[in-house]
């Protein structure tokens, strides 16, 4: 029987390795200030959602994300790992808290108000343990109990997506629901530093999913995306991966930037305009490192 969340927690806690990187190479300030709150039990759970969404404003290199955190379009579920430990049915108590919130999320998206759902393991001993199998292990049950499926095979990326609706009043008091989809990414504390700097959180590990095609319509207040809104959403997607970190220290760190516009072919058109910063650039795949190895693999910009 594989081992639940919280002796998953207690495992690392105990037996794992610490990250010999932070001796060297300390959290970034950002980071330290966010756990700072995050870590103190006199702070109440909303003003540890508020000091997260405080830093999703300014510290992270996605566009959309900075912007739904600004208007609180981003719905945070955040569990500590003192409250995981105390739950007496183990894993399915931890599941029934990120699916009653899960299903908030739906209901707040449903009228326009999230775009975006954060998925937060707050911990303060994870966040000093080494990037390591441990690690891996905890966030890939993590994402289990929030996608409800299992198992997650070793070194994949989960293709089953999460699906988000949006409600729209049309003529003659008639309705239509949009339908989204997103995949789910995981960012952790350890990679503040190192080549997957641009996956880093504050608390221990985060799990995201953005609606990108949700967060344009609540946007624009609009029925059917113009080609000019669809050309900004395109525009700051392609800024995000532009965003990417060059290399968050010194020496220049292996893979860096993680994320990078590969040039547009001549057979390619785009939709930018000349003028555009991203005019050269292919308007649909952008190229990355996913994993601990270069893999030339490709990312597809949304549509």
């Amino acid at each position: 029987m594989a081992a639940e969340l919280a002796e998953l927690l207690l495992d690392a806690r105990f037996r794992g390795a610490s990250d010999r990187l932070r001796g060297r190479h300390p959290f970034s300030p950002d980071i330290v200030a966010t756990n700072a709150v995050l870590f103190n039990r006199q702070f109440t759970k909303p003003q540890k959602i508020r000091a997260y969404r405080q830093w999703l404003e300014t510290n992270q290199p996605c566009v959309f994300g900075k912007i739904a955190a600004k208007n609180k379009n981003v719905f945070i579920c955040l569990v500590e790992e003192h409250e995981i430990l105390a739950m007496r049915r183990g894993d399915d108590d931890v599941r029934d808290t990120i699916q009653d919130c899960r299903q908030a999320w739906k209901r707040h998206a449903l009228d326009g108000l999230s775009s975006s759902f954060l998925l937060v393991l707050v911990s303060p001993s994870l966040v000093e343990k080494a990037p390591d199998d441990r690690l891996k292990e905890i966030a890939r049950r993590l994402l289990e109990l929030y996608m409800e499926v299992r198992p997650i095979p070793d070194d994949s990326i989960l293709n089953q997506r999460e699906y988000v609706f949006l409600r729209q009043q049309l003529t003659g008091g008639k309705e239509q629901l949009l339908k989204f989809a997103t995949l789910p990414n995981v960012f952790c504390a350890q990679g503040d530093g190192r080549w997957w700097h641009d996956h880093r959180t504050p608390g221990g590990i985060m799990i995201t999913s953005n609606a990108l095609g949700h967060f344009a319509y609540v946007r624009h207040k609009t029925k059917m995306l113009s080609s000019k809104e669809t050309t900004w959403a395109l525009e700051n997607a392609m800024r995000t991966i532009s965003n990417a970190a060059p290399s968050p220290g010194a020496p220049k760190i292996k893979h860096c930037p993680a994320t990078r516009l590969i040039s547009r072919g001549s057979d390619e058109t785009t939709p930018l305009r000349e003028s555009s910063d991203f005019h050269r650039f292919s308007p649909d795949h952008y190229e990355g490192f996913f994993h601990d190895r270069p893999s030339g693999a490709r990312g597809v910009l949304p549509a």
